[in-house]
């Protein structure tokens, strides 16, 4: 059987051998979330989660954070004469 491919969280449980059920005791996450999150790239995790994972497993929060979202960027705001471009929505 093959194994299932790991997030980043996953990569990080691997590389600090982890142990999920002592995870799972610590933070309150069940051992369901813990793997869901540690194999499926389409699992969102909460804040909470992040922060709750995080000092349990030694690591510093904002660490965390950007380990697990260093890929979003924002798009480049649309401006006219350094002022925001505005729509033409309801009422205008």
């Amino acid at each position: 059987m093959a194994k299932p491919k790991l997030t980043k969280l996953g990569i990080l449980f691997a590389n600090k051998s982890v142990n999920q059920a002592s995870i799972s005791r610590r933070t309150g996450i069940s051992k369901q979330k813990l793997t869901a999150l540690a194999t499926q790239s389409t699992d969102r995790i909460l804040a909470i989660e992040i922060v709750s994972i995080a000092l349990a497993i030694d690591e510093e929060p904002g660490d965390l954070l950007d380990l697990l979202c260093n890929h979003v960027q924002i798009k480049e705001d649309t401006k006219v004469d350094g002022r925001r471009k505005r729509g033409k929505g309801p009422g205008k």
